[in-house]
Parts: structure tokens; C-alpha cells; sequence
């Protein structure tokens, strides 16, 4: 994922310069990741298993146009479900002639702890 991309694409919803300025400006570790998915229900999978608890979250959903516009609102919503009632969050969605979903995520103002196990948020 680009940023430049995420501004200059046309979407079906749209993110501007000053949305995302919103989530960059949270400080603290960033992560950055496309969740490359059959569905929805799998992104959503694997964005829980991300277990991250941002300041900030920008979410851009590419997906074929089969996919109605209510069921990505149901998945924005169970990402509401998990992330902190605080935090800002966006969406965008764009919609490509392909047989996959993609979701980009970008999380920001992440409070990244160590242990003797490894990383953890």
C-alpha cells in the first residue's frame, strides 16, 4: 500500500489528505499491512488476530463489485466492535473487477510492548 495511492484513487469512498492526516498524527509505532482475503469474514479473521489496539486506523477495502454495500457495512461495524471506542478510524472502498478482497489497514499510535515471549500490544 502507497500512500500517494490511497489519496489519488477514485473510490466508491474516498479518503482525503486531511482524513489521513488524522491518523498519522497519533504518535507512537505504526503498522502497515494488505490482508489479502477470499472475504470479508476472512479479513475480519485476520485483522482480530492482528490483536493490535490503535490510536488511530485506516481501513481501505478492495473488492469486487459483487459485494453489496450492506455487507461492508457489516464489516465495518465489527471492526468497530473491536477496536477502542476512542480511537479514529476511517474507511475507504473501492471497488475492482477481481475474484479477491483486499483490505489495507494502517494503524497508528500503537503502544508496542516487549516481554521474554516477544512482542505483544
Amino acid at each position: 500500500m502507497k500512500i500517494t495511492d490511497i489519496i489519488n484513487q477514485k473510490n466508491e469512498i474516498n479518503i482525503n489528505i486531511k482524513d489521513l492526516d488524522i491518523i498519522l498524527s497519533h504518535r507512537g509505532f505504526a503498522y502497515i499491512d494488505t490482508l489479502q482475503c477470499k472475504n470479508l469474514n476472512e479479513c475480519l479473521r485476520k485483522f482480530k488476530n492482528l490483536n493490535l489496539n490503535p490510536k488511530g486506523l485506516f481501513i481501505n477495502i478492495k473488492t469486487n463489485p459483487q459485494v453489496l454495500l450492506f455487507e461492508i457495512q457489516d464489516f465495518i461495524d465489527k471492526i468497530y466492535e473491536i477496536i477502542d471506542d476512542e480511537t479514529d478510524a476511517i474507511f475507504g472502498v473501492k471497488y475492482l473487477e477481481n475474484e479477491n478482497v483486499k483490505v489495507e489497514v494502517l494503524c497508528t499510535g500503537l503502544n508496542l510492548q516487549f516481554n521474554n515471549k516477544g512482542l505483544f500490544c
